[in-house]
C-alpha cells in the first residue's frame, strides 16, 4: 500500500495468497469497487501465460520521463514477508525463477494488449543478493552474480544490506574502547 500510495496506479500488486492482503488495498484504491488493485498468481504458476491472460495494462501503467519517454516499472520484492528480518539465506516464497517469468509475462501482456506506444522495462528486484542456488550440474552461485551475467533485471536491492549494516554499526558501538 505505501507504493500504492506514493506512486499511484503505476503500481499494481501481484499476490500468491491475497486473503489478509487485499481488503485494505481495494477500500482505499478500487474506487468503489470499479478499478482492479491486485492480482493474483497462484504458487509456481509465474511462467504460465493464462496466469496472467486478461492482466490490466494500459497507458496508466507507464511512468513518462522527464524526455518524454515511457517506462514500465516492475518490482519484485523476494523479502520475507512473514518476518522481514530474518537472516536466512533462501526467500521462502517468491525467487528470482518466479520474478524472472512475471516480468517476461507482463511485458509480453503490454506488448500484446497495452496502448500500442512504444515503452522500454525497467526491472527491479528487492532481495537477498547472497541467496545461494545451483545450477543443474551442481555449480553454486549466488543471486547477485546470477543477475550480474544473466541480466535478469536491471536493478538488485540488496534487502539485507540495511539490517546487517546496522547490526555491524551497533558491534561496533558496543565494542569500542575494548
Amino acid at each position: 500500500s505505501t507504493s500504492l500510495r506514493r506512486m499511484g496506479r503505476h503500481i499494481f500488486p501481484v499476490f500468491e495468497e491475497p486473503h489478509s492482503k487485499v481488503s485494505y488495498l481495494i477500500s482505499q484504491y478500487s474506487d468503489g469497487y470499479r478499478i482492479p488493485v491486485f492480482w493474483s498468481v497462484r504458487p509456481d504458476r509465474y511462467g504460465y501465460p493464462h496466469s496472467w491472460r486478461g492482466f490490466p495494462v494500459s497507458a496508466e501503467c507507464l511512468i513518462r520521463t522527464s524526455t518524454g519517454k515511457n517506462i514500465l516499472l516492475l518490482e519484485a520484492d523476494a523479502t520475507n514477508a512473514n518476518d522481514p528480518l530474518a537472516l536466512g539465506d533462501q526467500a521462502l516464497d517468491l525467487n528470482m525463477d518466479d520474478a524472472s517469468q512475471a516480468y517476461r509475462r507482463i511485458e509480453e501482456e503490454m506488448a500484446r494488449n497495452g496502448p500500442g506506444i512504444p515503452f522500454r522495462t525497467l526491472k527491479v528486484y528487492l532481495g537477498n543478493s547472497l541467496e545461494v542456488e545451483k545450477s543443474g550440474g551442481g555449480h553454486a552461485y549466488t543471486l547477485r552474480h546470477r543477475v550480474k551475467y544473466s541480466k535478469e533485471v536491471d536493478v538488485l536491492i540488496d534487502s539485507r544490506a540495511p539490517i546487517l549494516g546496522e547490526v555491524l554499526r551497533w558491534c561496533d558501538r558496543a565494542t569500542s574502547g575494548h
